[in-house]
Parts: structure tokens; sequence; C-alpha cells
């Protein structure tokens, strides 16, 4: 693990405790693992946005943003780590395991958790994938671009944003910020596609995402 992807790790981690801490001290009379899941479900949003905003901004601007895809994926795993626990503090605090309602149409948040579900489980399977070994015997052009699929995860989550707790997040500061990062990066990203602007990628950053840590 070099240095900048360590610095990743530690500030992903920053951003969650910023989001628990502001809830906390919100006064909101949420209990402690509300607040948790809330914190985890802004910053998994937060960070995955920015993994795939950084997509578009170096094609854009290579000069200025095309260092930083090295750090996508420790921000990747991060977000795609904390995506996976605000979905099971919710499942443990708020259905106390009760998987049959919460997948049922009588849970008035099913719609909202099966888009969660879509995005976890691609979030997840990109993670696998990112791997140094999958990365290898995929080779690292063709991860690369399997790395696109990421951004129908980002519009689940923004799905998902919208219809949680009937629309609850959009009514707050937090949550409409992060969905409006969500819709820029979407829009981004459509830009690039519509504009066919290319990418290139550094031989430092190949060597770097397929060694063993």
């Amino acid at each position: 693990m070099f240095r900048g992807e360590f610095r990743a790790y530690v500030n992903s981690f920053l951003v969650l405790a910023f989001f628990l801490t502001f809830n906390l001290l919100s006064g909101n009379n949420l209990g402690f693992w509300e607040n948790t899941g809330r914190a985890l479900l802004i910053t998994s949003a937060t960070l995955i946005s920015i993994v795939l905003i950084l997509g578009p901004l170096s094609r854009f601007f290579p000069d200025k943003f095309r260092h930083d895809l090295l750090y996508r994926k420790p921000l990747g795993l991060a977000g795609s780590l904390f995506a996976v626990l605000y979905f099971l503090i919710a499942a443990f605090n708020m259905y106390k395991l009760d998987f049959f309602y919460l997948f049922s149409v009588q849970n008035p948040d099913f719609l909202a958790w099966v888009f969660w579900i879509l995005a976890l489980l691609i979030l997840v399977m990109l993670s696998i994938m990112s791997l140094p070994y999958y990365i290898r015997r995929l080779g690292f052009g063709n991860w690369k671009t399997l790395q696109i699929i990421g951004y129908s995860a980002l519009v689940f989550m923004a799905i998902h944003l919208m219809l949680v707790k009937q629309g609850y997040f959009m009514e707050t500061v937090s949550g409409r910020t992060v969905f409006v990062l969500l819709v820029v990066t979407l829009a981004l990203k459509a830009v690039v596609i519509i504009a066919g602007v290319t990418k290139r990628h550094t031989s430092f950053e190949a060597q770097a995402l397929t060694r063993e840590h």
C-alpha cells in the first residue's frame, strides 16, 4: 500500500467521523445507531460520487486531476464498505433483521431498499474485481472499461435517497447536497460520452492497482 492510498483510507473514515459527529450534535433526537446509519449513507454516496466524478474531470482537466485517479480505488472500497454497513445497521436497527418484511410490499420503503441492494451488488462486484488478481486476469484496459457500471450504482443510490423515509433526506441540507453531487457526477459522465472525450492512464497507475499489497 503506497502512502497516498493509506491517506485515502484515513480521509474516508474522517469524512464518516465528520458526518457522524454532525448528526449526533444536530439535536435531531435520534438514537446513536440511526444517526450512524444516516452518516454511513451520506458518506458512502459522497465517496462513490467523488470516485466517479474524477473520471470526467480527469478527461476535461488531465493536468489537474489525472494523478488523483490513483486514489479512486481506496475511496471506492471505503465507500462500498460504508454502503454495506449502512444496510446492515438499518436491517438490524429498523427491521430487527426481519428481511421478509423489509423486502415486502407492506414496507413503505420497499422500493428504496430494492434500489439500494441493486447498488450494493454492483459495488461489491466492482470491489471484488478491483483486487490485483482480478485486474491482472481481466487486463487493465478491460478492468477500466468495467468501471462504467459504477455509474448505474450511483443512479440506484440517488433513487434510494429520493425514496427512503418518504424522501426524508431530500429535506435535509446534507441529503440535498449529496443528491446534487450525484446528479452532477452523472451529468458530467453523460457529457463525456456525448463529446467522446478520451482518457489516458499512466503506467504508474496500472502498476499501483495490479501489485499485491
